[in-house]
């Protein structure tokens, strides 16, 4: 279960909906061991003290456990996908370890962020989801998920000298993703996925002169999902990630 406090107290109240799900869905009571994680590497091993109708006293059972960090942080520049497509990409980005999700707007972006601010709204979804998948998959670390920025205002933040950054191309003679990495991991690492249809010349040759590495996926083009989950879970299997 998630909390997101340093996890080095003897005892925690559960209030709300933590509390409901613990009590009604799950149908827990006194007794009833679970474990606590903060999504930022601790683990607390709890169980169920006492209950009543709107709380819990969760009480420790051991020490917290610290997890740690991947070998390479693994940053996703993910072009805004529309739909439900988009939600299962942040859980995918969980399961298989992205450090940041960054999710892009580009000329070709489908999903557009109103000036209403649903971008927030977005993000806070997007975290919920990314949540839900942590506590699912049993890990953990929870990536940091951005709010969607431009195309240029991501180029002019990333630093390549610090972190390489690779770009996914359909470009023909462009080197595969699996021979452009290094054997050993670096400590930070920047993957940008274009949307449907691609980045525009633009886009591309914008991306290079900011120090981006073409790559490629493979002979077939893939949905900008597919190409996402493809490159983290190349990026894990090269580096045991």
């Amino acid at each position: 279960m998630y909390l997101d406090d340093a996890l080095s107290d003897p005892s925690y109240w559960l209030e709300g909906a933590e509390a409901h799900r613990l009590l009604r869905v799950l149908r827990l009571g006194p007794g009833a061991a679970l474990c606590l994680f903060n999504g930022r590497g601790r683990t607390l091993p709890v169980s169920i003290s006492t209950a009543d109708k709107r709380r819990v006293l969760l009480e420790a059972r051991g020490r917290p456990v610290d997890d740690p960090p991947p070998p390479c942080r693994i940053t996703l520049f993910q072009s805004l996908i529309k739909g439900p497509r988009m939600d299962w990409l942040v859980e995918k980005c969980v399961e298989l370890g992205a450090s940041r999700l960054a999710p892009v707007l580009t000329t070709r972006t489908v999903s557009r962020v109103d000036a209403a601010g649903n971008g927030a709204h977005k993000r806070a979804r997007w975290a919920k989801i990314a949540m839900e998948a942590a506590r699912q998959c049993g890990t953990a670390w929870l990536p940091e998920i951005d709010a969607p920025a431009t195309l240029d205002t991501v180029l002019n933040e990333w630093t390549p000298m610090e972190a390489p950054l690779l770009v996914g191309s359909l470009m023909p003679e462009t080197t595969p993703l699996p021979e452009a990495l290094p054997p050993r991991p670096p400590r930070h690492i920047g993957v940008l996925i274009g949307p449907e249809g691609d980045f525009a010349p633009a886009e591309l040759a914008a991306a290079c002169r900011a120090g981006a590495r073409p790559v490629s996926f493979g002979p077939r083009i893939l949905r900008a999902e597919t190409a996402a989950l493809f490159a983290l879970s190349v990026l894990s299997a090269h580096w045991r990630h």
